[in-house]
Formats: C-alpha cells, structure tokens, sequence
C-alpha cells in the first residue's frame, strides 16, 4: 500500500504537506511529504508539473536493510512502519533511501517517516494528506506494481515533447 500522486491534477499547492506537519506536530524544517517540481525551465513549452511525494513504501526497502538496529519492517498491508525505541539517529537509512523521504528530527535526535496515517486509517479515515488535497491529486493504491509517479511524469514530458 502506498499513496499515488496524479501529476495532472497536482497543483502545487502544499495542503497536503501543511495537513501532514499539523497532523503529526512535526517540527519546523520536518516534511515527510514535500512537492517537487519538474520541468521549471517549461522545455518544449510543456507545463510545469508538480508532484507530492512521501516513503514509497517500497516493496524491498533499503531502510530496513542498512538499519544496524532493525528499526524499519514491513506490516501486512506492505506499509514500511519504524519501531521509533529502536532508533539511534545513526541516519544510514536516510542516506540510502533513494526518494530522500526519511527527515530527522533534531528534538528527538532521530530519523522518522511517512507511515501513511495508521491512526487515522484504523479510525476509518483517510491519510491526512489525502483528506486535505483540493484537486484529490493523492489516492491510496495497493497494486505495488503500479508506475514509479516520478517514472510517470518523465515519460510524460518525453512523449509530449516527441509530439511537438
């Protein structure tokens, strides 16, 4: 289970990140969901495109494996979860994860990430990104098989720019 981003509905706006740090009273400069913007240069007169991205929960993260403390493992629904007490901010997940999407905590001296809202799932509710999302860019996605956004957006801008 991971959240998908829809690049074409994505306006940038940041509720979702703002929802995220209301959410989990994340300290200034702490964002496990950030916007990033490609094509700023508007190559090929195409769009600037955003795209809202957190942890991809991936199938067979390399946080878990660099981890000397087995702080990260995967539930039974493939969210990527912490054992928080585990943690000693050595910060070797944060620099193996290849969507920069670990952020440490300096109040707490250690790393933390996106764990999709399991309060508020168990509660029957949506991830506080989603439910904040104006333009419903994010959604929830099982298929772990489902296009990389990123992956997504680039073959995007490769395709309308071989059309022009």
């Amino acid at each position: 289970m991971r959240i998908k981003a829809d690049f074409l509905r994505c306006t940038g706006c940041s509720a979702c990140v703002v929802a995220c740090q209301q959410e989990h009273r994340l300290p200034a400069g702490v964002q496990y969901r950030q916007i990033n913007r490609v094509n700023q240069s508007k190559r090929n007169g195409l769009p600037v495109l955003c795209l809202s991205h957190a942890c991809r929960h991936c199938t067979d993260p390399i946080c878990a494996k660099v981890c000397p403390n087995g702080v990260y493992y995967r539930n039974d629904e493939g969210v990527v979860l912490r054992h928080e007490e585990k943690c000693e901010g050595c910060g070797r997940c944060r620099a193996a994860c290849p969507h920069s999407s670990i952020q440490f905590h300096t109040e707490t001296n250690r790393v933390a990430k996106c764990q999709l809202c399991g309060d508020r799932r168990q509660r029957g509710e949506q991830p506080a990104c989603l439910s904040a999302c104006p333009t419903e860019a994010l959604s929830l996605v099982d298929d772990e098989s489902a296009d990389d956004d990123l992956q997504a957006v680039m073959r995007y801008l490769r395709d309308k720019g071989e059309r022009r």
